[in-house]
């Protein structure tokens, strides 16, 4: 089975969502874009990896590991369970990984490697 704290929903599996990105110039992440709707089919494949298929999201959501605006993709490999309030501390950084790249201040490689790696690193050295 899984990552015994992935399954927790804290942190995504890197099993199951590994990250799925296209990827954008520093414009097109800066510009406003619709998020398409994830299949039904898509989010119980999504729940039943992650070992909660009844899970109802009542306690938290399905996200983005890499965050929509930076080229997150809206399917299974890169939509995640994530239990906790919202918003969150994820939230925090995509807010400021978007403020720092818009402003000519970070590199939207950059950006997409907070997520793609371990966020909570991320979060402790820049929004704490």
């Amino acid at each position: 089975m899984h990552d015994r704290r992935a399954r927790q929903l804290h942190r995504p599996d890197n099993d199951c969502t590994p990250g799925s990105r296209q990827p954008l110039t520093r414009t097109r992440v800066c510009k406003s874009k619709d998020r398409p709707d994830l299949p039904d089919s898509e989010r119980r494949f999504i729940l039943r990896s992650y070992g909660v298929p009844r899970w109802t999201g009542d306690d938290g959501e399905l996200d983005h590991r890499i965050p929509f605006f930076r080229g997150g993709r809206t399917n299974r490999r890169n939509v995640w369970p994530e239990r906790g309030a919202i918003p969150n501390r994820k939230d925090a950084l995509e807010r400021l990984a978007y403020e720092r790249v818009c402003h000519g201040h970070m590199n939207v490689r950059v950006a997409v490697r907070w997520f793609r790696r371990d966020r909570r690193v991320a979060y402790r050295k820049h929004v704490r």
